[in-house]
């Protein structure tokens, strides 16, 4: 909402004021500063809050490709709420589906498996990462979860990122022989960490992300080298030609 005063402060007291919240609680911006013939005019947005943060999100989608170490076949308590969740959302989805989940300290690893796995998964994973992000709201809904949170189908992302590694190998090769830069097209952070992990420690390539969510994307740039004058090229053109043309004072250009 917007509020109007003789100054900034005013108008915000006024909103808080009218609003009932407090200034911590309140997401403030000054439209307008006042002046000789005109009020102070400030917007005041209530702050929402969500125990899951977008890093704590793209953190869980990042580690999705590894696997749950000393899992124990009986879920702690923290866990069901997820569970019921998932198990309920795929049924209302009319998902023929079950899950094959493991729990221990650190992880919870849930596994969608079924006839009906494919749409589970969705288009390059769409759906799996809408269903991971889901639950990872559920699981901070009450309390902050302790574990991270995995959620898979059908050993769907250790495949995707294969597939992903194989290919930016593949690209990278291009680039280095071309000198010319490729953009891969949008990607999940899992996705394009992926990318980046496999090209890490290439010595012609390099790689840099751009854009903004949710399409943000990958690019693979070729390594310039710096011109050196006594690399092999260099060599051989000074043995041709000498060092090139000089000029000396009313003689013909020539070489020494």
């Amino acid at each position: 909402m917007e509020f109007r005063a003789k100054t900034v402060e005013e108008a915000i007291e006024i909103g808080l004021s009218e609003l009932n919240i407090s200034k911590d609680d309140a997401e403030i911006e000054i439209l307008q500063k006042s002046g000789l013939l005109k009020k102070a005019v400030v917007n005041i947005e209530k702050k929402v809050y969500t125990k899951a943060t977008t890093e704590d999100i793209e953190e869980s989608i990042l580690n999705t490709n590894e696997t749950p170490e000393k899992p124990i076949k009986k879920l702690h308590e923290s866990d069901m709420p997820v569970v019921n969740f998932l198990t309920e959302l795929l049924g209302n989805m009319g998902l023929d589906c079950e899950l094959d989940c493991k729990s221990n300290r650190d992880l919870l690893h849930i596994v969608i498996k079924g006839n009906d796995t494919n749409l589970a998964i969705g288009y390059r994973g769409e759906t799996l990462d809408s269903l991971q992000y889901l639950c990872l709201l559920v699981a901070n809904k009450t309390t902050r979860f302790k574990k991270r949170l995995i959620i898979d189908a059908e050993g769907y992302r250790e495949m995707r990122a294969q597939t992903l590694s194989e290919l930016s190998m593949k690209l990278a090769k291009k680039v280095a022989k071309t000198g010319t830069s490729i953009e891969l097209e949008p990607m999940n952070p899992f996705e394009r960490r992926v990318i980046h992990t496999t090209l890490q420690d290439d010595k012609f390539v390099t790689t840099s992300s751009e854009g903004e969510e949710p399409n943000r994307y990958v690019v693979i740039s070729p390594i310039k080298k710096e011109t050196n004058m006594y690399d092999s090229e260099s060599k051989n053109n000074f043995k041709k030609y000498g060092t090139g043309k000089t000029r000396s004072f009313g003689q013909k250009n020539k070489r020494f």
